[in-house]
């Protein structure tokens, strides 16, 4: 996506969040907490977040931490910002789901 955006025109800071791309998985509360320090250490202002699927909670996480200072929020597919309620059945599947992507990312390399 970052192709779209070229070098001379805009200024990307594109982090490797916690869990995502090639970083290990941290409890989730870190997440959101990494991209805030990272927005706050390159000290932005009137700037745009863009989040994809679970990058759109963290950005619209992030809009909300920091109003005074965005200028525009951009979301494709975002999961939502509050996650719905789901049943007992539904929540151990999504979690068993989770074991076996850690085990998978766990899993040397052949």
């Amino acid at each position: 996506m970052l192709r779209w955006f070229p070098a001379d025109e805009y200024r990307i800071i594109a982090p490797d969040l916690r869990a995502c791309g090639r970083s290990w998985m941290p409890a989730d509360e870190y997440v959101a907490q990494d991209a805030l320090a990272t927005t706050r250490g390159k000290g932005l202002k009137d700037f745009t977040i863009v989040g994809h699927s679970t990058g759109g909670v963290i950005a619209q996480w992030l809009a909300a931490e920091l109003i005074a200072d965005v200028k525009s929020l951009a979301l494709i597919g975002p999961a939502p910002a509050t996650v719905p309620p789901v049943n007992d059945a539904a929540r151990a599947l999504f979690l068993r789901a989770q074991t076996v992507r850690v085990k998978l990312r766990a899993a040397p390399k052949s």
